[in-house]
This record gives C-alpha cells, structure tokens and sequence, in this order.
C-alpha cells in the first residue's frame, strides 16, 4: 500500500473517532440538560461551563486531539468547588471559604420597604412583612424590613443571602430563618453594614422553638467583607441544628443566651467576630482555625457539650487566630469542654478565675495561652483532683480543683504571678492541722463537677439589663 493510502487511511479513521466523540459530546449535554432539570441543580454558570468544555474538545478534536469529555467536565467542577464550596475538615465539620462569587446579574434582587418587600426576579415570594424564598439560587437583599425572611426550599438546595446594607428586626420570632435547605450561605457584601434584631419573647412557631436573631434547620455559613450585627434580646444570636461556619465579615453579637449555637460543628475559619452573651460560642465540636475573636461571657466563653450523640466525644479545638475571652466573675468557664481539648496553634488569651475545664484528653501542641495577662505552657484543670489550678491545694472556687487563691486582699494578681507556679514561700509540709492530703473530704466525687447554679440571678441580672443599658459586671 502507497504512502498517500496509508495518509487517507488514516484520516478516515481520524474522522471516524472524532465524529464517535462528537456524538457523545451530544449525548453528554443532553444527559446534562435532563438531570439538570430533574435535579434543578443546573445554574447558569454551571451551563456555560458545560458549554465551554464541549467547544474545547471540538477545537481539540479538530486538531486531532483524542479527549474525554467526562475529564473535562470532572476538572471543571472539581475547580468551582473549590472556590464557592464548603469542605469537610478532618474533624467532620465544614471548611467555609470566604471567596465570594456572585454576579449581581444573575440574581434576585429583594428590596425591602419597612413592611413590604419588591421582588426582581425568580424564586422568592412576597407576603406583606414576608419574604419566603423558595427556590435554589443567589439573591440580595437591600433596605429595612420589620418582619422575617424564610428559607423555605428542597432539601438539596443551596442557597445565597447576599446582604447588602439591610436592617431586619422582628419580635418573636427570627428575622431570618432557614426552614429547610441543604446549605445557606449568608454573605455580606463589601463595604455594606447590616444588622438582624430580635426583641421579645419567642413565640412556638413550629415543633422546635424558633429562638434566635439567625435561626436555621440546617447548615450557615457565613462569609464576605461587610459587618454585620446581630442582636437577640431573649435568645441566641445564630443557632444551627446542624453546622454553622464563619469564614469572613467583621460580625459583632449581643445575645442573651448564646452568641453561636450549633448542635454539631461551630467552625471559624476567618473574620472577626466581637460576642457579648450568656456563652459565647457552644457546638458539640468547636473548631477555631483563623480569625480575631472576642467573647464577653456570663457562663462559658466556650463551651464543647454532647447535643450530637452520633458526633461522639466533644471537643474544642484550636488551630489558629487570635482568641481572647474575659469571663464574668463567679462559677464561669473561659473554654469548657465535656470532653476533649486542644490547642495546637493561634493565641489564646483568657481572663477568668477558671480559665480551663475539660473531661477528656488535654494537648498544648503549638500556639501561645495567655492566663490573667500570663503567659503559660500548662492548662489547668480546674476540676481535674489534687493538681488543679495555681490555687494549691483548696485555693478557690474548684477545691480540690485549685482556682486562683494567689491574689492579694484587693484582688490583684501579685507581681511576676506565674499561674504553673505555686509561691517560692510554699511549704507543702507545714498543712494545716488535721490535713491528710491522702484523704478526699466525704462525699466528694471526683467524676463529678459541682453544678453550676449559683450564679442564674446574675445571669437573670444581665438579660434584664439589656434593656435598661445597664452593664453587669
């Protein structure tokens, strides 16, 4: 067989493999289009990537490339995950990035007018002081609104609140509230400042009490460059039954109960976030990977508890950031944890008379924690048995847990206080009379915390004097 033979051959063979993967290029966007209607999951940007692709592998079909369309369009969604998506971190709980991607657009644009609401686009319906969102998709939010916006969508939508200068207030029951969704992510747009108010007394709106300023059924994540406040005269600021994640945003909350609740994961990945409540942060699982954080609290700064039973052991972790926690005087946690606690990076700042609490495992892998102003390699357990805090042996509130007992008759820390230290003057033999060090007092347990009750009139105090103005110290 000639040369010239071979060359047509080898054309036509060409041709042949090429028209079999334009045909299943067709196929492909057919298959596309019918899941993407079945599923109402295919968005506009999401159809114009698909397109892309296929105009690719036709300009690299003519060129005599062999490609599979299918790697193509893996790479691209593989891409678009990683700037818009929310991962998984190693403890289970949700990575928030705080990569904003929306084109204005292509989306919804809500502005409201006191006790109405105008709508530009699809997906939200508008009901006097009621916005109801009903459909997967991105949508801004503009002006001032005395009533509520619902997320009310399937179960595997995703959805955007872009807040773009709103003021939202309701009594009794949340501004915002995510009844159903699979994830919603609240983004706070550049340079814009918002503010979501609850006041009064939260009215049974549905099997579980609707009782916080943000209050979602599933997955937040909160992300963007603007501030936001967020006010909770009887309840929690933003509460989960799932996760909730804060990425970004200059976020300051005022809540009576907790600042952030989630019933499985509390993450928070960037941002600043300013809390005054009851408890400032409480997940089963609480993870703090970057971001300047300030907690005011009454209780607990932080607290980790078993509400996920499936989640397993609780546990605070702390990877990075800047963490400072100043506690209110009495029987109060600046990081309680009913289960596991670490600190492996960031700086933790705590001012508290039990600066530490945890049932579980303790590791200080990295980072720097700071007691009172003191800097310090060991975190003490204030309800650990006899090794407790720099209080000795019955020191302060903790008893055998030790407490701060090291201060002076006007409350202040001596000076060149180490809290790992006890004083160079200590003299362990000289106890005293009738001490026996090898005997626990009766009726003490050591698997079991003295209960935290003392302290509710100050707690009922400080919910009270948010309406007055008066501060509780």
């Amino acid at each position: 067989m000639s040369r010239k033979n071979n060359t047509n051959q080898n054309n036509t063979n060409q041709n042949n493999m090429n028209q079999n993967n334009i045909s299943q290029n067709n196929l492909m966007m057919q298959d596309s289009n019918r899941n993407g209607k079945k599923r109402g999951k295919m968005k506009l940007g999401e159809k114009q990537a698909v397109a892309a692709v296929l105009l690719l592998s036709g300009f690299l079909l003519a060129g005599g490339c062999t490609v599979n369309p299918s790697q193509l369009l893996s790479k691209t969604a593989e891409t678009k995950t990683e700037l818009t998506g929310s991962n998984e971190n190693e403890s289970g709980g949700k990575s928030g990035t705080n990569e904003v991607t929306y084109s204005e657009s292509e989306c919804t644009i809500i502005t409201l007018n006191e006790n109405s609401a105008e709508l530009s686009g699809a997906g939200a319906v508008s009901d006097g002081s009621t916005v109801t969102i009903t459909e997967e998709g991105s949508y801004i939010l503009r002006g001032k609104l005395t009533g509520t916006v619902i997320v009310d969508t399937s179960k595997d939508a995703d959805v955007q609140l872009i807040l773009d200068g709103v003021e939202i207030s309701c009594d009794g029951t949340a501004p915002i509230y995510v009844k159903q969704a699979d994830k919603v992510t609240v983004t706070l747009a550049d340079g814009s400042v918002n503010s979501i108010i609850n006041t009064g007394d939260f009215v049974q709106a549905d099997a579980e009490e609707i009782n916080a300023a943000i209050y979602s059924k599933d997955d937040v994540l909160i992300n963007g460059s603007g501030s936001l406040t967020v006010s909770s005269e009887k309840g929690h600021g933003i509460k989960s039954s799932d996760d909730v994640t804060v990425a970004g945003g200059d976020i300051t909350i005022d809540a009576a109960k907790d600042g952030i609740h989630g019933k499985e994961h509390v993450t928070v990945d960037g941002g600043i976030l300013k809390i005054q409540a009851n408890e400032g942060i409480e997940g089963t699982i609480v993870i703090i990977n970057d971001g300047d954080i300030t907690i005011d609290a009454a209780d607990d700064g932080i607290n980790a508890s078993a509400k996920a039973e499936e989640l397993g052991t609780p546990k605070v972790e702390i990877n990075g950031g800047n963490l400072t926690i100043t506690m209110a005087q009495g029987d109060t946690d600046g990081i309680d944890s009913n289960g596991d606690l670490y600190i492996n990076g960031g700086t933790v700042s705590v001012n508290a008379q039990l600066p530490f609490d945890y049932d579980g495992v303790c590791e200080h892998n990295g980072g720097t924690v700071i007691v009172n102003g003191v800097e310090t390699d060991e975190i003490s357990n204030q309800f650990g048995g006899m090794e407790g805090g720099p209080g000795g042996f019955g020191g302060g509130p903790g008893g055998f847990g030790g407490g701060f007992g090291n201060f002076d008759e006007n409350g202040e820390r001596p000076e060149n206080f180490n809290p790992s230290e006890l004083p160079k003057d200590f003299d362990k033999g000289n106890m005293p009379e009738g001490f026996d060090p090898g005997s626990i007092p009766e009726g003490f347990d050591k698997g079991q915390k003295p209960d935290k009750t003392h302290d509710k009139n100050q707690n009922n105090d400080r919910n009270n004097s948010q309406t007055t103005g008066e501060k509780i110290i």
